[in-house]
């Protein structure tokens, strides 16, 4: 009940005294003109993400503003709730600023934080992020440095596959967002109340970079989430909501099971291969012994080079020969 009243508070807000909804108009009104040819400050915002998100979005910016505004809005009290839980999440919308200011406004930061949540699950989720703020992508390199490269190549794989079927379909946009970022990167960040990190890009990737190595390096996925605040465009007030896609990763919320068990899923994928091995071995053995079998009665087939198992009764290796 809290959370519908405070979601018809910000519907009631944003319609009648017109407050915050930048973000989610900018993504409504992307495809009244050019894309990329908004003013950066003008009265609907300008649209910055990859022409990918913005197709995706396509035929929700179909719906009249206010009917997409609503089901933005709805969006993003759903991650919300996912992430925190829905006593938390209503605490969160009540008393953090930073956090009713993302949710009225319909910034994807919270979007963002899940997606990495669950990516260490789903690597694919990973494509999210880089086709929007590009840069928290940098969490990628958890599994080059464990060495977990499956999960990587997926979640490359499915942002190329992504970026080629978009590119596919609009290549000037492309070509555009690509200026965009270029001329964005040289442009230093804005000295304000609302950016709370007030450096340049490149020493927060690097930051950023470090902050995932020694995540990867002493298992604290947490921390991925913390590394793709740091090497974020710009670090604002609101840019911190990205920090509950901590909050899975520590085990807290609906999300828990999905991104806490995926911590250990690629360490603990040998052992647990070696445990279903030992376990098939046994029943061999039993098998053997309820038929009185011998300990040669389980030799495996001559493999190439002509040598061959012998399995004892309680499903040992008990030696290997030639010929």
């Amino acid at each position: 009940m809290v959370l519908a009243a405070l979601y018809l508070l910000i519907l009631y807000r944003y319609f009648v005294l017109h407050e915050w909804g930048n973000d989610a108009r900018s993504y409504w009104t992307g495809w009244e003109v050019g894309l990329y040819e908004r003013p950066w400050h003008g009265p609907d915002g300008a649209y910055v993400y990859s022409p990918a998100f913005a197709q995706g979005i396509w035929p929700l910016t179909l719906l009249p503003w206010p009917a997409f505004f609503a089901i933005w809005t709805l969006l993003e009290i759903a991650v919300l709730v996912a992430l925190a839980g829905p006593i938390l999440a209503a605490v969160l919308l009540l008393a953090a600023q930073p956090i009713w200011q993302e949710v009225a406004g319909g910034n994807v930061d919270l979007m963002i934080g899940a997606a990495i949540a669950v990516g260490f699950r789903y690597p694919s989720v990973w494509a999210f992020p880089m086709l929007t703020k590009v840069t928290p992508g940098v969490g990628l390199i958890w599994f080059a440095v464990r060495r977990e490269w499956r999960p990587l190549w997926i979640a490359l794989g499915v942002t190329a596959a992504i970026v080629a079927v978009s590119a596919t379909i609009a290549p000037g946009l492309w070509a555009d967002w690509v200026r965009l970022l270029i001329d964005s990167s040289a442009t230093p960040a804005p000295i304000t109340s609302y950016v709370v990190l007030p450096l340049p890009l490149a020493p927060r990737l690097a930051l950023g970079g470090a902050i995932v190595v020694w995540a990867a390096a002493t298992n604290r996925p947490w921390a991925v989430v913390v590394a793709a605040v740091v090497a974020s465009p710009l670090v604002t007030s609101t840019r911190l909501t990205m920090l509950l896609g901590a909050l899975p990763l520590l085990g807290w919320g609906p999300l828990r099971m999905t991104a806490a068990d995926a911590r250990h899923q690629d360490h603990l994928a040998p052992s647990r291969r070696g445990i279903e091995g030992g376990r098939r071995r046994q029943w061999v053995g039993r098998l053997l012994e309820a038929t009185g079998g011998r300990a040669d009665v389980g030799r495996v087939a001559a493999d190439r080079k002509g040598s061959s198992r012998v399995v004892g009764a309680d499903g040992s290796v008990v030696t290997t020969r030639s010929g």
